[in-house]
């Protein structure tokens, strides 16, 4: 069995994630697979600000556009078909919002809070 793990910089823009795809398919073919696919390159950090900047009531929402428009836009470029997907990430993108008001009312920014937000970037 081979495990493949992509993140980071080597899904970050279409045409990696288009690139890993084909490795994926290639690898498929051989043997016994298990994929693992991480945060899109800068995702994880600009969840971190937006956690941030909800714990020091700062702006924040206009980045949390930003990151689900890019998103969107993946799923585009990819020409994803499956016409509910832009719905889960919408749906996933309510509920990052949902905590990131709840760690803005707390005043503070707990190890968990973080956590729940920064699992976001493998969800998405």
């Amino acid at each position: 069995m081979r495990i493949l793990k992509f993140g980071g910089s080597s899904i970050s823009g279409s045409k990696n994630i288009k690139h890993v795809a084909d490795i994926i398919i290639k690898s498929l073919t051989k043997s016994d697979v298990v994929i693992i696919l991480s945060a899109i390159g800068g995702v994880t950090d600009k969840l971190k600000d937006l956690a941030s900047f909800a714990s020091k009531k700062e702006q924040y929402k206009d980045q949390l556009e930003n990151l689900r428009s890019l998103h969107i836009k993946y799923i585009k470029e990819l020409e994803i078909l499956e016409e509910d997907l832009q719905e889960t990430v919408d749906n996933y993108f309510l509920d990052l919002k949902q905590i990131l008001e709840s760690i803005e009312n707390d005043d503070f920014l707990s190890p968990a809070k973080l956590d729940s937000v920064l699992c976001f970037g493998e969800l998405l």
